[in-house]
Formats: C-alpha cells, structure tokens, sequence
C-alpha cells in the first residue's frame, strides 16, 4: 500500500516569488516489515533585484527511512511442499521437512528482530542563481549548489533468517543505499 501527501503555498509579488511545499511518502512492500518512509521540505525565492538582475535559491531537505527484507522466494523454490510449516501453536518450523538444508521460507515471519536491513539517510540540496539579462534576448546565469548526504544503514541476521541460514554468515553490507 502507499500513500502520499503534499501541501505547497506560494505567493509573492511582481518583484519577488516564494514557494513552500512539505511532503510525505510512505510505501509498504510485499512482504511484512518491509516499509519505505520518506519526508520531504522544500523551499524556492526568486527576486527581481533590478528590471536587469533576477536571483534565486532553491532549496530541499530529503529524509528517509528504509525496513528491507529478504524475499523468501528462492527459499519457497527449495523446499518440498510436503512439509509442515507451523505446528500445532502456530509456531513457524525452521525446518519443515526436516533437512536441516531447507530452511522454512518463512523463517523470518517468526519474530520481527529474526532480520533487520535498515537504512536512513538525510540529505540536504541547495542552489542559488543570478541571472542577467543586459540586452534584449542576451541572458547570462551563473548557477552555484551543493547536495549533502548523510546515511546510516544498520544490519542483523539472526543465524536462523533465511539471509544468513543457508550460508553461515552475515551478508556483508555494500556501503550503498538503494535510491528512491
């Protein structure tokens, strides 16, 4: 499911122009614990300095929050469907049809802490502009910005998760974030 919000207010005069929006995005994934937040800030100034001379700022603050999960589809492909998947107080069996090889695709259904793949970053974006217009369809802009990124991505694998149940091992993170 998704939804989505926005509110802008804008306003000004002949001389200056000024707009304002918030928003906010919120996705669930597929799969539980698999949610994608985001917020979003953003403000715009152009003023006509003289009839020649116009400057500007644009600006946004981005934040975002990101649960991922493990798709369990290559797990649910290797194993027998013959086995049991709960037992008789609806507990996840970690290994269904008894090999200890084949890991219940819904191992990580058990407890939300079983696989954690989190990642939140903030980012700042801000440009300025001046533009000059000395002559009649003559129109010079210099532009000047910059975009700070701060990320933080936090994992854990339970060693029964399916990330980690097949091979032994905690995934290794990538240092990337995926981008959205």
């Amino acid at each position: 499911t998704q939804q989505s919000h926005t509110i802008s207010i804008s306003g000004g005069n002949e001389r200056t122009k000024a707009l304002l929006s918030a928003s906010y995005f919120r996705e669930e994934g597929m799969l539980r614990n698999n949610v994608f937040n985001r917020a979003s800030l953003r403000g715009n100034i152009e003023h006509r300095v003289t009839d020649w001379l116009k400057a500007g700022t644009i600006s946004q603050l981005t934040y975002y929050n990101l649960n991922n999960r493990r798709s369990p589809l290559s797990a649910a492909m290797a194993i027998s469907p013959l086995g049991d998947p709960y037992d008789e107080n609806g507990n996840v069996i970690l290994y269904p049809t008894g090999d200890p090889n084949r890991i219940s695709p819904l191992a990580d259904e058990r407890t939300p802490d079983i696989a954690k793949d989190n990642v939140i970053a903030l980012s700042v974006m801000a440009n300025a502009f001046l533009e000059a217009t000395p002559l009649k369809g003559l129109t010079f802009r210099s532009n000047v910005g910059f975009t700070l990124t701060g990320t933080r991505r936090g994992t854990f694998f339970d060693a029964t998760s399916l990330a980690r149940a097949n091979f032994g091992t905690v995934l290794k993170p990538t240092g990337r974030h995926p981008g959205r």
